[in-house]
């Protein structure tokens, strides 16, 4: 199970009850330990995310747009929400 799009509505099912680990990244585009551990996150995805780990990242204390630019910049190729 892949997770491709997390809404209000399928969290609790898609997340709380994935049957795989999901690890849940909270960050902000402008605090830097979250910017610097980002990388790390995409690395861990990448090797595991065929052995069945999800990544959900979820973008707090932001404007819309501002995360979307760090998604651009930082490569990040899990669901943000």
């Amino acid at each position: 199970m892949s997770i491709t799009k997390i809404t209000d509505e399928n969290f609790a099912s898609e997340v709380l009850g994935s049957e795989v680990p999901v690890i849940i990244d909270f960050f902000a585009s402008w605090c830097g330990p979250c910017r610097m551990a980002i990388p790390h996150i995409i690395k861990m995805y990448d090797k595991y995310a065929a052995k069945g780990l999800n990544v959900l990242g979820v973008a707090v204390w932001d404007k819309k747009e501002e995360p979307l630019k760090a998604i651009e910049e930082l490569g990040i190729n899990y669901p943000v929400m």
